[in-house]
């Protein structure tokens, strides 16, 4: 908000050049109503609150009584010959002077040149050339025309200087001592045009109203940070874009004591979009309205495989915090903006398309809070894949819950509730699956000839790198000792956990006519290795070996 009140406060320099020529031209024809030779050159000098002050003219001609004046190639020079003002010509009527019966004073000034210089305490320097008011203040009515000028801007920042050339056309000035309203067109060097209106208010401030078409801030905004004002907000060394045009009507008033008040409906095109090393987009837009404490609108940016856009409000006034509703979609995990990704464990990866809808707000110092509808083509996590996985997330102080409101694993469906502590790194999570097909899963244990449905309940706790996930299957079931044995249907229930990278069975028990089995042992997920200790009792032989007969235990190690 402040680079505004600094640019639109650079656009007020139109009307100090105009006044100062205006001002100029009067101790010309001041100093002239004690000389006798009109039409030859004119040198005086004028001790002004910023030092000497040197005006010359090539020539002028006056009327005392009519109070028109003529100068020719008028210059104002400070006192380190820096050239203040300058125009190549003139023409003044009705100017003030010594038993003049003038009503108002025009002027009229064409190739008119200045020089402005802020020094790093935001002061402009011609304002110390003007003359210092003694007495109360004339309402001498005038008018000014410029019909074009240049203004070479100088800003002294703590990095060093900036330059830049301003182009001014049929700039008018109207007014009456302090109070004047000036109006007319510019064009900044590599920036655009700007369309203005200024209106001087003595002891109120002044007040802009503009508009642009088309107007790149990138340079002015680096610039801006190393003032005085840019200073102040150490939050905007972070931010840095290639290109930022503008367009839009805006006002903007500045008291004479107090902070300035700015209002914009604008939009807004970026390229190349930074904050900091971590957030970046390749094109980016605002359209909305802008003010002194903050902005609303809608943000449309996208980045490689990211679009988003966020209909949000943010305040700066007392302290950023910004509050919407974000809709955005990525490609995949590796397009996502690198906080983000190392929320993830790093042997979860996120297929895309990856789409989140709702609410992302952010305020000191609780910092970011987001909630709403998460949802990917699929979540992997050690080789097993869920796959659509619609969730509802909710993040807030460093807390991250996630609610599955469905998914699928391996052809079932799934539901259950997930979160995660960012300060501690502790998750805890509960999940069920209902009629799961466990054909391919039991063949991943290096089970053959294994088929039927379970229904499974799963328990995560632990860190993030770390976790442990304490596993309950209940299911109904095939199995066949050997290809060429019938299958014997039972009833499977089992208790495990997993953790460090293996499956360690704590019960299992298989009971069916043919007989009962019950189990414990490990599975190594790495390695595909399986080492059970099994009990057989009840065993109908024959299920077994058809050249077998009758009922027998056994105990075995399986794998």
């Amino acid at each position: 908000m402040k680079f505004w009140s600094a640019l639109i406060r650079t656009a007020t320099l139109l009307a100090p050049v105009a006044i100062l020529l205006f001002w100029g031209g009067s101790h010309l024809l001041a100093c002239a109503e004690f000389l006798a030779n009109p039409g030859v050159p004119l040198k005086f000098a004028y001790r002004s609150p910023g030092g000497e002050v040197t005006i010359t003219a090539d020539s002028y001609v006056f009327s005392t009584k009519s109070g028109d004046l003529t100068v020719v190639r008028p210059r104002i020079v400070d006192p380190r010959g820096v050239v203040l003002v300058y125009a190549d010509r003139i023409e003044a009527q009705g100017l003030p002077t010594i038993g003049s019966a003038s009503q108002r004073a025009t002027v009229q000034a064409s190739n008119a040149y200045a020089t402005i210089l802020r020094r790093p305490d935001g002061r402009l320097d011609i304002l110390d050339y003007l003359p210092k008011q003694e007495g109360p203040p004339s309402d001498f009515p005038y008018s000014v025309t410029l019909d074009q000028a240049k203004v070479k801007y100088v800003e002294m920042g703590a990095q060093g200087r900036f330059a830049r050339n301003v182009q001014i056309q049929g700039l008018q000035v109207d007014g009456a001592g302090e109070k004047w309203l000036a109006s007319g067109n510019s064009t900044v060097e590599g920036s655009g045009d700007l369309q203005l209106q200024i209106q001087n208010l003595p002891k109120q401030g002044v007040s802009i109203k503009g508009r642009t078409a088309r107007f790149e801030l990138a340079d002015l905004f680096r610039v801006f940070r190393d003032t005085k004002e840019g200073r102040q907000v150490p939050e905007l060394r972070n931010l840095d874009s290639r290109t930022a045009t503008v367009q839009g009507p805006f006002e903007l008033f500045v008291p004479s004591n107090g902070s300035a008040r700015f209002t914009s409906k604008l939009r807004a095109d970026f390229q190349g979009l930074r904050y900091g090393s971590d957030y970046y987009a390749e094109e980016a837009s605002f359209e909305g309205v802008l003010d002194t404490g903050g902005a609303k609108g809608q943000v449309i940016a996208r980045s490689g495989g990211v679009r988003a856009t966020y209909q949000a409000v943010a305040r700066w006034a007392d302290g950023f915090e910004i509050d919407g509703d974000l809709k955005a979609t990525s490609n995949g995990m590796g397009d996502l903006p690198k906080p983000i990704r190392i929320v993830l464990p790093t042997r979860v990866a996120l297929d895309g398309p990856i789409a989140f809808d709702g609410r992302l707000a952010f305020r000191n110092p609780t910092g970011l809070r987001a909630n709403g509808k998460l949802e990917a083509k699929q979540l992997t996590y050690e080789k097993e894949a869920l796959q659509k996985p619609f969730t509802t997330l909710d993040f807030s102080d460093g807390l991250l819950a996630l609610s599955l409101d469905s998914g699928r694993w391996r052809d079932s469906n799934v539901d259950g509730r997930f979160s995660w502590n960012a300060r501690s790194n502790q998750i805890d999570g509960a999940f069920s699956v209902s009629r799961l097909k466990i054909t391919d899963l039991a063949r991943r244990l290096g089970i053959d000839r294994f088929r039927g449905k379970a229904d499974l309940d799963v328990l995560v706790t632990g860190k993030v790198d770390s976790p442990i996930a304490y596993l309950r299957v209940d299911s109904e079931s095939a199995y066949a000792w050997s290809p060429r044995m019938p299958e014997n249907d039972g009833r499977i229930r089992v208790t495990a956990r997993l953790e460090k990278g293996r499956v360690v069975f704590d019960q299992a028990y298989l009971v069916s006519k043919a007989g009962s089995i019950s189990a414990h042992g490990t599975y190594e997920l790495a390695s595909q290795r399986l080492a059970l200790n099994a009990v057989g009792s009840g065993i109908d032989l024959y299920r077994i070996d058809p050249d077998l007969r009758g009922i027998g235990r056994f105990e075995a190690q399986i794998g």
